[in-house]
């Protein structure tokens, strides 16, 4: 916390400014190693040094750990502890353990805030009233690294989420994305509280995690399977905790975060296996045929899934084990001189792309979820990514894929460019959805790492005039790495996100705003109901790129499209991996949101959009949902030369409603049958899994389908591998249950940065106190 004002006079207010800014400039030059013991943990480093410089400025300030009161956040479940110690990460009574591991578990910062005995109320800095949705309290028996970094509920890492400041304005802790992490943002709240009826003063708080937890169904385990498994010692990891599975049994569709922070799940998976090659794979499956009758399969990759691909189906009786590739996490080898790599399943996007950067390569596949998601994963959901145009979908790179399946090993002799040897049976585990087999090697085409990179943006008229624009730079043969427009509602929420300036800093910024404006709406006509933009990465050598630049600027000229700069176009851009943390900030709201996607025709991408927006706001109407309607957006992601993948988020405040999951499932099932009304297909990328199920069969023709359908039955014909996705096999999920969710309307909650985060934001702050007294008189003209 930051010294406090004492009194409203003048002088007491510059001597307090005076401290604040020798308070800064001591933090800015002593956070060294001889300030403090360096055997602290660099959270309690940094306390101890704040307790050292604080008690020179205020001397009756005292530690936190002589507080007699705390409140803390478990979860987002509002606990009052008077125990008067300072709070610390507590053992979880999961049950369960780790086998052949050394599992050094961690959970989230602990957040709480102290208030010192005796010290008068205003004395406490209040942080944030968005409640976190960190566990505080809760050790994790996850055993891999990057798992142990995830949020148990919600979207991301630990360290990063949205929230509230008390002072209204909204930040993302961590420093994990530079583009908004750690940074104020003034205008957020007051445009989803305008454009989307979020009602800040109204907390809808999820269940803290340990609850859920004691909701986990009891583990039903086949003891000769689990004999076998680890006499043959086929796995680097075997957990069979109540966390673990949890986690391994659901994706990130809106009907299930619902349940992780309201309700429960009826039926989990009983036991994970963590192999760590395809000899080991083989070898689980070997054993699971061996008790087909009381064992059954789910391969597991990043668990990014919107599709509910990952829920057990709950009339499946047998031993569930899910197959956790996480640790087939290496690129076995790379050809340089053919262009090839082969790569274990379980890499996610980010470490193949750090490891082949290392040889000077590059894949280029970079779906929004590239942090998380998997080789494997992407090859069971036929993915696609950010820079398709350049580097294609996973159809596209993919060479071969090795498949263990109940029947042997999908295998083929030798790595060819292109091959004429009949049917190609990687055509069936594309979109295979962990139906037929899992994933364990893939060999995939490659290319140099690109020597020069450039964003750009530009600003059209209208969503009709950039859609034109995109599909001409396609046709004239311009490969941009990443071209996507965005409609007036995302460009507006764009706008949102810019930071909180102050001083000179902060004029100079309001004029050149405002010169934009006056130029693009005065000079250029654009509507500002209207205006949409596109943002674009350029990447190869520098010649390409400069011409691609400069051709696609000059295309964008012919339908009214402007340079909105490279510097906008960065932003736009790195703002994608941030966006998909919002979701849990608006639950926290009572607003539901979620993202779905398809493929249109060129000629009816701006139709299918516009009837899209008007079926999810009548749909709504028809439920209740008026004041406010649901909100809604679009963009176009990616181009090809019949037609481009649009790309939607729709949400709606779920206060007052019954059923809010059953009226949410509803409104997306209705803009799905009108994008299939509009010629576009069930999914562009996202996959099916048992969220699309029922049109399943409506995409094929009755032998089409039935042609899938026997694969499965000949390959599987036990269904071994039981997620039971695509409709192929039947799959019981029930739809409606009951909820709890936690209301504390108009209720503030204390909190504090993590540690990456508090080492800058107090210099933040005291900048802010220092700014205040010159903004103050000129805050309503910048307005």
């Amino acid at each position: 916390p930051s010294p406090q004002h004492h009194s409203h006079s003048s002088q007491r207010h510059h001597k307090t400014l005076q401290h604040h800014r020798i308070v800064l400039s001591i933090l800015r030059s002593s956070f060294s190693s001889t300030f403090t013991p360096s055997s602290m943990h660099p959270h309690q480093q940094q306390q101890h040094r704040l307790s050292v410089l604080y008690k020179h400025i205020h001397p009756h300030f005292q530690p936190a750990q002589s507080s007699p009161r705390s409140l803390s956040l478990n979860s987002t479940a509002a606990t009052l502890n008077a125990s008067g110690a300072q709070h610390h990460h507590g053992d979880s009574s999961t049950g369960g353990s780790v086998q052949h591991s050394n599992n050094n578990a961690s959970s989230g910062y602990q957040a709480s805030t102290h208030q010192t005995a005796g010290s008068p109320a205003h004395h406490k800095k209040l942080y944030a009233i968005t409640p976190s949705i960190v566990p505080r309290s809760f050790k994790s028996n996850l055993p891999n690294e990057l798992q142990k970094s995830l949020k148990t509920i919600g979207w991301g890492f630990q360290d990063t989420e949205f929230l509230m400041k008390t002072n209204g304005d909204v930040t993302v802790t961590g420093r994990r994305y530079p583009v908004l992490s750690a940074k104020s943002l003034p205008n957020f709240r007051d445009f989803f509280e305008k454009e989307a009826g979020l009602d800040s003063d109204k907390l809808s708080l999820a269940q803290a995690y340990e609850d859920i937890i004691a909701k986990v169904p009891k583990e039903n385990i086949y003891e000769p399977f689990l004999n076998d498994i680890k006499r043959e010692s086929c796995y680097k990891y075997l957990v069979q905790d109540a966390e673990s599975r949890l986690m391994h049994s659901h994706g990130h569709s809106l009907q299930e975060i619902f349940r992780l922070r309201y309700g429960k799940f009826n039926r989990v998976v009983d036991l994970v296996l963590y192999p760590e090659s395809h000899e080991q794979v083989e070898q689980i499956v070997k054993l699971a045929t061996k008790y087909k009758d009381h064992v059954c399969l789910i391969p597991y990759g990043g668990g990014t899934t919107v599709t509910q691909a990952l829920l057990c189906p709950e009339g499946e009786t047998r031993c569930i084990v899910s197959i956790d590739t996480h640790e087939m996490n290496r690129i076995l080898w790379v050809d340089k001189q053919n262009n090839t790599a082969c790569i274990q399943a379980g890499c996610t996007g980010v470490q193949i792309h750090d490891q082949l950067k290392e040889r000077g390569v590059v894949l280029g596949h970079e779906p929004d979820s590239w942090e998380f998601s998997t080789m494997g994963g992407w090859v069971a959901t036929r993915a696609s990514g950010m820079k398709k145009n350049r580097y294609g979908n996973i159809e596209d790179f993919l060479l071969h894929a090795k498949v263990v399946t109940p029947q042997g090993t999908i295998d083929c002799k030798g790595v060819h460019a292109r091959k004429s040897h009949g049917p190609d049976v990687m055509e069936m585990i594309l979109g295979s959805e962990g139906c037929f087999g899992i994933v364990t090697e893939c060999i995939v085409s490659i290319q140099g790492y690109p020597r020069s990179k450039k964003y750009g943006a530009i600003v059209f008229p209208n969503f009709e005039s950039g859609v034109n624009c995109l599909r001409e730079v396609y046709e004239k043969g311009l490969r941009p790495a990443a071209l996507r427009l965005v409609d007036n509602m995302n460009f507006r929420m764009g706008s949102s996100l810019k930071e909180r300036r102050f001083g000179f800093d902060k004029r100079m910024h309001a004029f050149e705003d405002a010169i934009k404006k006056i130029y693009v709406t005065k000079m250029k006509g654009m509507r500002e109901d209207q205006i949409c933009a596109a943002t674009m990465c350029l990447e190869g050598d520098t010649h390409e790129v400069n011409h691609q630049e400069k051709r696609i600027y000059q295309i964008a000229a012919k339908y009214g499209g402007i340079n909105g700069g490279s510097e906008a176009g960065k932003q736009g851009f790195l703002l994608t991996h941030v966006i998909a943390y919002l979701r849990d900030y608006a639950m926290s709201y009572y607003f539901l949101a979620e993202s779905f996607e398809t493929s249109v025709p060129w000629a009816k991408v701006v139709g299918c959009v516009e009837a899209v927006k008007q079926r999810i706001r009548e749909e709504g109407k028809r439920r209740g949902i008026i004041d406010p309607q649901p909100w809604v957006c679009a963009r176009i992601s990616q181009s090809y030369g019949p037609g481009a993948c649009c790309y939607f988020y729709f949400g709606f405040v779920f206060k007052g409603l019954k059923d809010p999951v059953k009226v949410f499932s509803e409104i997306e099932d209705a803009a799905r049958d009108e994008i299939l009304n509009h010629g576009g297909a069930l999914s562009h990328h996202h996959g099916v899994g048992k969220l699309r199920r029922r049109w399943m069969s409506e995409m094929w023709s009755e032998t089409g389908f039935k042609l899938i359908q026997d694969f499965k039955d000949n390959i599987d014909p036990d269904n071994l591998f039981a997620a039971n996705n695509m409709n192929i096999k039947p799959a019981q999920i029930t739809d409606q249950e009951e909820f709890v969710v936690r209301d504390y309307a108009g209720q503030q909650f204390d909190d504090i940065q993590d540690e990456d985060e508090s080492s800058t934001s107090s210099d933040d702050e005291e900048e802010e106190e220092a700014q205040s007294a010159s903004d103050e008189d000129d805050d309503s003209d910048d307005e």
